[in-house]
């Protein structure tokens, strides 16, 4: 069954209608499409942000922490061969 949908009005700047356009042509699709496309994956993307923030947070309140001065002997413990050595493996 196909999902109803509801019409949203929105003003653009040309600039962005223009790459809307160029983008619809180049797959062939239309520019509603491809504004539910960049919408749907945006709305994914603020949703997962969300969930991180809580999950920050829940680790704040619960006292899982990492110390700033464990963090800076971590990073001053960092050099390119290190990286290097794991990226190998």
């Amino acid at each position: 069954m196909p999902i109803a949908l509801e019409k949203y009005s929105v003003n653009l700047p040309p600039t962005l209608i223009q790459k809307i356009d160029e983008i619809s042509e180049r797959l062939e699709r239309s520019p509603d499409w491809v504004l539910r496309q960049a919408l749907s994956s945006w709305v994914r993307q603020e949703e997962e942000k969300h969930r991180l923030i809580l999950e920050a947070l829940d680790d704040v309140d619960n006292g899982r922490l990492i110390e700033h001065s464990q963090i800076l002997e971590w990073a001053k413990n960092l050099n390119a061969e290190n990286i290097l050595d794991r990226e190998s493996k």
